[in-house]
């Protein structure tokens, strides 16, 4: 007789709700779990939240008569547009997939005029490249006009200008030695800014042949522009006046005549139309010269054909090796500036005053650059060329290659390494404290050969878990192509109209060659949880925290309470996060959503289609997978995300937020983050802002009533302003009696002239803003119980029709 199977045993039915639980509770048990996780006691069950910083915020987050905040064991998604302010003006210019645009040019590619308005443009189908800070071409995918916005100008030490808004972000060397973002609006003189020595492609395609460049070179250095008849170009060395005849003959078919053994002149008016319109050399005079469009749109050895030819013309050689350049027009001598260091040349700009004439723009190669000139440009002429190599000495490098602030690193390594007689040869001067008491200067700079040196010294020593980050950034800065140039100036220029270049990837682009990039709110949450003794991990996909503008903010960054990630893909980004949770971290903020790139993404050479919809996979199984670990655990996850448009919607509102929807629905909370326009917006003033208001909007809000949008105070380096908001609300409910611009509050002794005064009290007075505190919420818990009521007279009202046996079965066949 076979054996007999049993299948699985049958479990008991329960007979009531209770004895349910206490069996799901037993089998939990058994089976390794957590009882208390899988079956909730809804008895004592309650969400916990932390304060987000702003009183209304917490309000409208939870219910009526209680204080929400930021749920605990939860998803949040924050978003908004990818634009925050973080813009540009249209004289800038950019290196592209062209060449070196302005912002004007690359806007009238995508048909779009450098206009003072508001709006957000998709030009993802366009395929505009521009340069990131890797030297890479990267796509755009929107460009951005962002209305008037206050604008600051920078001066470098070498003369070079950048003027953007408040709020964008350049990379600069802080006083720790590392490279990191920081916003206009926080810098001030003596900061160190990096500056890219890169810009100019070989896959630029160009209009014109490097013999058409080196004639406009020639043109643009000492050519007659004024005349709409002729052509005119004047030059006493017999080599380079017979170059031109040459190239004139062959590229244009012109017939020149050569007066007086100086003046080469070309009477043709064709020519001279067919130069302004198509290679861009309009009827100017010197002052008004500028660099030809179609040299600027062009590859890199159309760029250097121009440029060697423009120097042969107007080049000053000194003895020490020096290169010098005289120009009467300013734009094109910093367009000049800009295109040598996209050849990597570093060059001063500087002012003179030359009698009878007015002043002049002098451009100045120091000898240490002249070596790079050389090989990456060089000149026509053996003449030129002789008086080179009469001045060449060998290259060690300008100040601007000399990184600052890396001494306390080196200090580093030699506590953990222990230095040795070499080691203190090489880093002596460096660790003088004498450099001090020298006017203008706190500290020497660290050369690249001597870094070079530094980290040949530390690789050939014994292993260290401390030192080895700090070799592997200083091999990190051996290998960029930067340099490094203190702020001489700061002007506020007022509002001006502002434009952005979204490139998603590593949101860089090169304005005027330096380093250009909504995590305040993010950094200031991080702080609410810290204060309630929780520890904060920041995963930057996007690599680009602002470490000190946090810290302003309130975030601590010690090792004790605070991680920053830097994931490669979204894979690893999803699976730190997950550790993270399990370690016990608080709050675990994604900085962003769109940044992270699935691995088999990033491996793929091709930018087909191939990976459509593979992030937003990604997203959804990792959601499923968080939510109950974060529940376990008690953690909390902040998603940074940003706004898109689908395509193709003519009517609705087109706007969604990348990632896929299992994002929306995992999420409990999600607001979406903008800034309140026009002046009322701001706080302060437009030329000075002190700081903005905040649009909030609760898009969904799984603990409490959603309503209208909230305003809420930011101000710059500081966080939320309770004070300035809880006066706005007290005026905006009523609880301010107003006798013109006096403002006073029953019931207390309050009287002071202007909101701003209100605001001020109630920051120093912690028994009166409590007492404020009170007031405001009982009429926020009026409001909602009015709502409320509202809402359930409406429903009672409404007619109840029964439902048919009819449109049951219509209803079961649809």
């Amino acid at each position: 007789m076979p054996p007999k199977i049993s299948g699985p045993k049958k479990k008991k039915t329960a007979d009531s709700l209770t004895q349910l639980a206490d069996q799901l509770r037993s089998e939990t048990e058994k089976s390794g779990g957590n009882p208390d996780l899988a079956v909730i006691d809804t008895a004592s069950f309650d969400v916990n939240f932390i304060s987000t910083g702003s009183h209304l915020l917490d309000y409208r987050i939870h219910n009526v008569g209680k204080m929400g905040g930021l749920p605990q064991q939860r998803i949040i998604e924050l978003y908004g547009p990818e634009h925050s302010g973080k813009c540009v003006t249209a004289n800038t210019q950019v290196w592209t997939d062209r060449g070196l645009e302005t912002i004007t040019e690359v806007f009238a590619r995508a048909g779009q005029r450098a206009s003072c308005t508001s709006r957000v443009t998709d030009v993802r189908d366009l395929g505009i490249e521009v340069v990131n800070e890797y030297g890479e071409l990267e796509p755009v995918s929107h460009l951005t006009h962002n209305g008037r916005r206050p604008v600051r100008r920078l001066t470098l030490r070498s003369g070079r200008q950048i003027e953007a808004t408040f709020n964008h972000p350049l990379r600069v060397v802080d006083t720790s030695g590392y490279i990191v973002w920081k916003q206009v609006g926080q810098m001030e003189p003596g900061d160190t800014l990096v500056s890219a020595k890169f810009g100019t492609q070989d896959s630029a395609q160009s209009r014109v042949t490097a013999d058409e460049a080196v004639l406009l070179g020639y043109l643009t250095g000492d050519g007659h522009l004024g005349s709409r008849h002729a052509v005119y170009f004047s030059k006493t060395y017999p080599d380079v006046q017979a170059e031109f005849i040459q190239l004139a003959e062959q590229c244009w078919g012109a017939e020149s005549v050569v007066y007086g053994d100086r003046e080469v002149r070309i009477h043709d008016t064709r020519l001279r139309a067919l130069l302004a319109e198509q290679y861009g050399m309009d009827y100017v005079l010197s002052a008004d010269k500028t660099v030809p469009e179609a040299i600027r749109h062009a590859g890199r050895d159309v760029q250097a054909a121009y440029l060697s030819a423009y120097f042969e013309c107007d080049a000053h050689f000194s003895s020490a090796g020096d290169i010098e350049l005289s120009s009467a027009s300013e734009t094109l001598a910093r367009q000049v500036q800009v295109m040598l260091l996209g050849f990597g040349v570093w060059s001063r700009l500087s002012t003179k005053d030359v009698p009878d004439y007015g002043t002049y723009w002098r451009l100045y190669i120091p000898a240490s650059e002249a070596n790079t000139f050389v090989t990456q440009i060089g000149f026509r002429s053996e003449r030129r060329a002789a008086q080179v190599a009469a001045g060449r000495r060998e290259s060690r490098g300008t100040n601007s290659d000399n990184i600052p602030h890396l001494t306390g690193m080196v200090m580093v390594l030699r506590d953990r390494l222990g230095g040795d007689r070499e080691f203190a040869a090489l880093t002596d001067d460096l660790r003088r404290s004498s450099w001090a008491s020298r006017p203008g200067l706190t500290e020497l700079g660290c050369s690249p050969d001597r870094l070079a040196k530094i980290v040949a010294w530390g690789r050939a020593q014994p292993s260290d878990p401390v030192a080895e980050p700090i070799l592997r950034y200083f091999e990190f800065l051996l290998d960029a192509r930067y340099s490094y140039e203190t702020i001489e100036q700061i002007e506020e220029l007022g509002a001006l109209p502002t434009f952005d270049i979204c490139v998603p990837g590593t949101h860089s682009f090169l304005a005027n060659g330096v380093l250009s990039h909504n995590t305040t709110l993010a950094a200031i949450f991080g702080s609410k949880f810290q204060e309630a003794g929780r520890s904060v991990v920041y995963v930057d996909a996007e690599r680009r925290m602002n470490l000190g503008y946090s810290q302003e903010l309130g975030l601590q960054t010690g090792r004790d309470n605070f991680l920053l990630l830097y994931p490669d893909s979204a894979e690893q980004a999803f699976d730190w996060i997950e550790r993270a949770a399990r370690a016990g971290a608080g709050l675990i903020i994604l900085d962003s959503i769109p940044a992270l790139l699935p691995k088999r993404e990033g491996e793929d050479e091709s930018f087909d289609d191939a990976n459509v919809a593979l992030a937003a996979r990604i997203n959804a199984k990792a959601m499923r997978r968080m939510t109950g670990i974060l529940s376990k655990y008690d953690s909390t996850l902040l998603l940074i995300n940003q706004v898109r448009e689908k395509i193709g919607v003519m009517y609705g509102n087109p706007e969604t937020t990348n990632g896929g929807r299992a994002i929306r629905f995992f999420a409990s909370l999600r607001i979406r983050v903008s800034k309140k326009m026009g002046a009322d917006g701001i706080i302060g003033t437009r030329e000075n802002p002190e700081g903005y208001w905040m649009r909030l909007e609760l898009q969904k809000n799984s603990f409490g009533i959603m309503g209208e949008p909230l305003e809420v105070p930011l101000i710059l380096g500081e966080g939320i302003d309770n004070g300035r908001e809880l006066a706005s609300m007290a005026v905006k409910f009523g609880l301010v009696e107003k006798a013109g611009s006096w403002l006073s509050i029953p019931g207390t002794t309050f009287k002071a002239q202007g909101e701003d005064k209100l605001a001020e009290y109630l920051r120093t007075d912690p028994e009166f803003t409590e007492e404020i505190k009170k007031r405001i919420q009982t009429v926020l818990d009026q409001n909602a119980a009015d709502s409320e009521e509202r809402i359930a007279a409406h429903t009672k009202a409404r007619p109840v029709r029964d439902t048919t046996d009819d449109e049951i079965d219509a209803g079961e066949d649809d």
